[in-house]
C-alpha cells in the first residue's frame, strides 16, 4: 500500500509533467483517482521491467556456460 509520501511523489511527478491530478466530487472514494492510478502502474511496470531483463539476461548466462 502507497503512504502519503509515495502520493506526494507521484503528485509531484504529474506536476513537472504538467499534468495536474482530478479532485473528486465529495462522496466518492478519494482512492479512485488518476494518482491511485498511476501509483499502482508505475511499480507495475517497474517489475515487469524487472522481470524482462532478467528473462532476456538468462539465455545469455545459459550459452556462456554451455561454452565453458
Amino acid at each position: 500500500m502507497l503512504g502519503p509520501a509515495e502520493f506526494r511523489e507521484i503528485i509531484d511527478a504529474l506536476n513537472q509533467a504538467g499534468l495536474q491530478p482530478v479532485r473528486l466530487p465529495e462522496g466518492r472514494s478519494p482512492y479512485l483517482s488518476p494518482v491511485m492510478a498511476a501509483g499502482m502502474a508505475v511499480p507495475r511496470a517497474l517489475r515487469k521491467a524487472r522481470k524482462d531483463a532478467s528473462e532476456k539476461q538468462l539465455p545469455a548466462v545459459k550459452d556462456s556456460a554451455e561454452k565453458s
